[in-house]
């Protein structure tokens, strides 16, 4: 390629909308990409960034990817994940093929036999209403190896499940053809990390995408869903314990009690008498003492107040 086309990769944010990317795919086809096709015809979803968008279009370039003809695609679930670039399984042949090492593979599924023995089987038959489907596997040959690269998966970690815990109508039906894929891919993968190292098919995507979505934070709504029935459920419990309270009276006034002095701790009140039988004085009744007119307030023998009559 001229310098000029070699200038056009040079991709960032800043000229993104205005840049034409120029590149040959792997099959000799000139190719223009621009981020308003990406955007608006082969991406899969309006959720995708710039950033992801460029992104693309670099891989598309150095791996000479034609999107056009559905060799990739730009995939982006939800907005809390990152997007996906995914490969079409004819791109990972193509790619092993223009290898000159590479010399064929054999790949088949693994079975549990009505037996319940394994057997790892070419191609894709079993008997669904005897045998159960288990795995998939691959044998990658190539030129200079001791030992062919070999690879098994297990159906359970690629099958998709609905939000019921179903599994979807894809996997339901064509199981078989999609777990042996799936070890194709990665057999290949790891023959030929040169060529294929980074690519994915959407069978791995969304074996990765359900595992993420465990993980994944909370949006925002779900977030304020939530607040929303924690608010409504304190409320509830609030108004209960109100209801349960019983209103209160008013407190009435009571009168101390008053309790009898003790007939001893009385301070008896003193007449004197003067008709007393004693002359030339006064004296006290409680006590007998004499006292002094006019002068004493209280007897001096028994402290009690006196009472001039």
């Amino acid at each position: 390629m001229s310098t000029k086309k070699e200038e056009t990769k040079m991709l960032t944010i800043g000229n993104l909308k205005t840049q034409i990317l120029e590149f040959e795919d792997g099959s000799g086809n000139f190719l223009s990409l621009d981020y308003a096709t990406v955007k608006s015809v082969i991406s899969t979803s309006a959720l995708v960034s710039d950033s992801e968008i460029m992104y693309f279009m670099q891989m598309c370039t150095f791996q000479q990817l034609n999107p056009f003809l559905r060799e990739a695609y730009l995939i982006k679930y939800s907005e809390t994940m990152p997007a996906s670039i995914v490969v079409g399984k004819e791109a990972f042949a193509k790619k092993a093929d223009a290898d000159p090492r590479y010399e064929g593979y054999q790949a088949g599924i693994i079975v549990a036999t009505a037996e319940g023995k394994q057997e790892r089987r070419e191609g894709c038959f079993y008997d669904k209403e005897i045998e159960k489907l288990l795995g998939g596997w691959c044998r990658v040959f190539k030129t200079g190896s001791k030992f062919p690269i070999y690879i098994e998966v297990a159906l359970h970690e690629y099958e998709v499940k609905k939000k019921n815990g179903e599994v979807n109508t894809m996997w339901r039906e064509k199981g078989a053809t999609m777990i042996r894929k799936v070890a194709y891919v990665q057999a290949h993968r790891e023959a030929i990390p040169s060529r294929l190292g980074a690519l994915l098919i959407a069978e791995e995507v969304e074996a990765k995408h359900m595992q993420m979505a465990e993980k994944a934070p909370p949006t925002e709504s779900e977030v304020a869903q939530v607040a929303a029935e924690i608010k409504q459920k304190k409320d509830a419990e609030t108004q209960d314990l109100i209801d349960q309270v019983k209103p209160i009276k008013k407190a009435e006034k009571v009168e101390p009690e008053e309790k009898p002095v003790p007939e001893e701790t009385k301070l008896k009140p003193v007449t004197i008498c003067e008709e007393d039988e004693r002359e030339n004085g006064f004296f006290c009744r409680a006590c007998g003492s004499e006292v002094v007119q006019d002068g004493d307030k209280n007897c001096q023998g028994c402290n009690s107040p006196l009472i001039w009559l």
